[in-house]
């Protein structure tokens, strides 16, 4: 990874809410009744919400480019794994050469 400081997996952005009591009870019956995350309920209602607000052409694009950053995500781990994968079998061969 060449720029630690601004790679995808680092660029989400994390919201924070307070909820009146009774609303927010509400959300948490809600969030029983379908079985999931109470992030991941809110997470579909705010998508769903940009999706209307700005129209598919513009939700799609940003979808596409969430999909892009998250894939090249995924490679970078991939390809870090190899590297430190490589580099336990150079230094493990290493150490059986030297061995006496």
């Amino acid at each position: 990874m060449k720029d630690k400081t601004n790679y995808p997996g680092k660029s989400r952005k994390h919201i924070n809410i307070l909820l009146e009591p009774h609303r927010g009870e509400l959300l948490t019956e809600y969030v029983k009744k379908v079985d999931k995350k109470r992030s991941d309920v809110l997470r579909d209602i705010i998508y769903e919400f940009l999706r209307n607000e700005y129209g598919p052409e513009i939700y799609s694009e940003a979808v596409a480019k969430d999909k892009s950053e998250w894939e090249q995500v995924i490679q970078n781990r991939t390809d870090g794994r190899a590297l430190s994968k490589m580099i336990r079998t150079t230094q493990a061969k290493k150490k059986d050469e030297e061995a006496p």
